[in-house]
């Protein structure tokens, strides 16, 4: 297989669906959080938000990179984050906090038996903020994530 990247020119659209998200509440008590999606190209990533999504990931992930012969790099995540053919679903609260999101990018594959090139997307990272997992908010990113790739394809 050999694999291309597929840049796009735009950012990709949250389908009208998924946009908003209520999540009930963690505990007896407490309001339920409405969670509202955006996309952002990775080139276009604002600064705030890039050292967001980076510390997200560094707060899920870091102890297992460090476990592999990866190792931890705040500086590769910001690379492949920013990247020009990444794009970027973010999930915000009610008060602007990030939630989570996912970053995905479309690659061409060329299948070696047809010789077709076939576009497929590619989920990088999907992380999820600890006090906001086990509420279906990932679940809900994978749907998104599912339907860009059916629609995209």
């Amino acid at each position: 297989v050999r694999v291309m990247t597929a840049r796009l020119t735009s950012s990709i659209p949250v389908p009208p669906w998924a946009r908003t998200l209520s999540l009930a509440p963690s505990s007896p008590g407490e309001a339920e959080e409405v969670v509202t999606l955006e996309d952002i190209r990775g080139g276009e990533i604002p600064g705030g938000l890039l050292e967001e999504c980076v510390a997200l990931t560094r707060a899920n992930m870091a102890e297992m990179y460090d476990f592999s012969s990866w190792k931890w790099s705040d500086a590769a995540k910001e690379r492949s984050f920013s990247h020009d053919s990444a794009h970027i679903i973010v999930a915000r609260g009610m008060e602007g906090q990030l939630w989570g999101f996912f970053h995905f990018r479309f690659e061409l594959e060329e299948n070696v038996l047809t010789h077709q090139t076939e576009a497929s997307l590619y989920v990088h990272e999907l992380q999820v903020a600890e006090e906001m997992q086990g509420r279906g908010l990932g679940r809900h990113l994978m749907a998104v994530a599912e339907s860009l790739a059916e629609e995209y394809d």
